[in-house]
């Protein structure tokens, strides 16, 4: 009995899900904290990565394409003219 009082049997799923993270803030909040650490915006953004497949292979793509970026070397600049 003391159990039923402290986990009710039902819950109001809009109480939670009012404060989650969409994918459209998902995919703002990612390229902001590219250039700032936000560490509360990290949280919540993990938790929407756990619950959203598209947002987490979107995540470890960008992560793949900046971990080849990082070991690459610099590609060197060269001038292109354009066809005759």
């Amino acid at each position: 009995m003391l159990l039923d009082m402290l986990v009710p049997a039902r819950y109001d799923p809009a109480a939670f899900s009012a404060n989650l993270m969409t994918c459209k803030d998902f995919r703002r909040r990612l390229s902001d904290l590219r250039d700032t650490d936000a560490p509360g915006d990290e949280s919540e953004m993990r938790l929407h990565l756990a619950e959203c497949a598209p947002c987490a292979t979107r995540y470890r793509a960008l992560e793949l394409g900046v971990s080849i970026l990082r070991r690459g070397a610099p590609v060197p600049m060269r001038r292109i003219d354009p066809p005759r």
